[in-house]
């Protein structure tokens, strides 16, 4: 932020607080900012002893969370900048973290295939969720705290029912690992986002996708049929971009792209 002092390293993750005043960030020094957001001002450092690749406030905005590649999730006093808990029980590291809506419970997904329940108050893993296939990139809690949801480099998508730890519902993302979701406001709607550039809307209740979102991609629609000097990495990669190998004319810009 301008006038602060300034993240030399990547940043993994950035969160605003509840009342919008604040915005807290991990980076690579193994450290979690909190900034002032009308000033700019660096108003906080919270030592981290790693890298936190997710944070997450409670939602009365006292307490941050953050998952860390040590496999440990840490609760943290904003008030003192003092470290509160240190939560052992991943396997390996942890790449998300989210508070149900009453701020009672927090979820974490993680590389161990795993997402787990944790009680705030004691510190207690009240469940570990066990069915994905590869490492878990996302969770998040349904409005009303009932359901998690999980998003897997398996390319599927868990419901997770909180009450009894079971999967209660499994959506197919089959083109692409998913890295990314949201719920809506109303609790009705999940949106993912996938390594292949797609954004999937799925209705949760149905579990059925209703709709597909995609931005341009750089050579879209273009035709390669035919067109020689390619490897067959370099077709993956222009597919990947949008071309297509079907019956037609060749692209003028492809046609010479071949030719060097």
């Amino acid at each position: 932020m301008q006038g602060s002092t300034s993240i030399a390293n990547i940043v993994f993750a950035v969160s605003f607080s509840p009342d919008g005043r604040t915005l807290a960030s991990s980076d690579n020094s193994h450290t979690l900012r909190l900034w002032n957001v009308q000033t700019g001002e660096c108003c906080k450092i919270l030592s981290d002893n790693c890298r936190a690749w997710s944070i997450a406030w409670s939602p009365d905005g006292k307490i941050l969370a953050s998952g860390s590649d040590d496999r440990l999730l840490r609760l943290w006093d904003i008030e003192s900048g003092e470290c509160l808990k240190t939560l052992p029980g991943h396997t390996s590291l942890i790449f998300s973290v989210a508070f149900s809506s009453d701020g009672k419970m927090l979820a974490t997904s993680s590389d161990d295939k795993t997402v787990k329940l944790w009680d705030v108050e004691s510190g207690e893993c009240l469940k570990t969720l066990q069915g994905h296939a590869a490492l878990v990139w996302c969770v998040r809690f349904s409005v009303d705290g009932r359901i998690v949801v999980s998003g897997s480099h398996d390319r599927t998508i868990k419901l997770w029912d909180v009450g009894s730890g079971e999967c209660v519902k499994t959506l197919q993302n089959d083109a692409s690992e998913v890295w990314a979701i949201a719920i809506s406001p109303d609790g009705k709607t999940i949106a993912s986002g996938s390594a292949n550039g797609v954004i999937n809307l799925w209705k949760m209740e149905a579990g059925e996708c209703v709709k597909t979102m995609r931005s341009p991609r750089l050579y879209e629609g273009m035709n390669i049929t035919g067109v020689t000097g390619l490897t067959d990495a370099q077709k993956s990669t222009l597919k990947a971009l949008g071309a297509v190998e079907t019956v037609g004319l060749m692209s003028p810009f492809i046609y010479q792209f071949a030719l060097g």
